[in-house]
């Protein structure tokens, strides 16, 4: 039996929260392999190595408020105005001005 992968980056946090959780009970409880928790929670061992260390470092309620990507803002070199302003340029602005204009906001 196949069964069709699912990218788990695409669900919901709740989601991967229960699949963290169910994960460690199994290992817990049931005290099986990484290998097949992995086959039975449908992540891959990298995912639920990670997040079992992370589990153990922080414990459960740290692993609830830890956030997925990057915050609004972070990691830009332009305000939101000048990538505005590149996006959306002047009806009478050429590419050779809009480069200017875009070299000149990095300076």
């Amino acid at each position: 039996m196949i069964m069709e992968k699912i990218d788990n980056r695409k669900l919901p946090r709740e989601v991967l929260e229960e699949k963290h959780r169910m994960a460690m009970r199994l290992r817990e409880e049931l005290n099986l392999t990484w290998q097949e928790i992995t086959r039975r929670v449908q992540v891959h061992l990298t995912t639920v190595l990670a997040g079992s260390k992370r589990s153990q470092q922080a414990g459960e309620a740290r692993r609830q408020d830890r956030r997925r990507g990057q915050t609004q803002g972070e990691g830009r070199r332009l305000s939101s105005e000048q990538e505005r302003e590149l996006r959306w340029p002047d009806r009478t602005c050429d590419k050779q001005t809009l480069q200017e204009k875009a070299h000149a906001f990095l300076q």
